[in-house]
């Protein structure tokens, strides 16, 4: 039946298996930061799926390859923010604070510095911008 929770819920799972599939085709074969982009894939599908274990481990697993490809994790707050999600879900609140903490902190290493980065936190250089 088209629509149907069913039908919708096991098309998502069988997106979230073929993403994770292929990550760890791609980690087997040593393509790191495209691993990482096939088990965020895998968390995000998971995630709106309402899975949010296979999410924890997807989202974990693509932090830490992207990481191990040198890539910084900061370039998917998203990733932290699923992950963040299904943590409180699943009622690992520690945990899920830590990951919050961790991408604020990223966040703010991202943040410029010098005399235009006290404007830019008030919004000012947003505003002259626009004018």
């Amino acid at each position: 039946m088209r629509g149907s929770p069913r039908g919708s819920s096991s098309t998502g799972r069988a997106h979230q298996e073929l993403a994770g599939l292929v990550a760890v085709h791609c980690e087997q074969a040593g393509e790191l930061a495209d691993a990482a982009e096939w088990h965020g894939r895998a968390g995000e599908q998971a995630r709106t799926g309402y899975a949010p274990a296979a999410a924890i481990e997807h989202f974990q697993k693509a932090l830490h390859l992207l990481a191990s490809a040198g890539t910084a994790p900061h370039q998917r707050p998203d990733w932290y923010e699923g992950l963040s999600e299904a943590l409180t879900t699943q009622g690992r609140f520690a945990e899920a604070l830590a990951t919050t903490a961790k991408r604020e902190r990223w966040r703010n290493l991202r943040r410029p510095r010098g005399a235009g980065a006290s404007l830019e936190r008030r919004g000012l250089l947003a505003g002259a911008a626009r004018r």
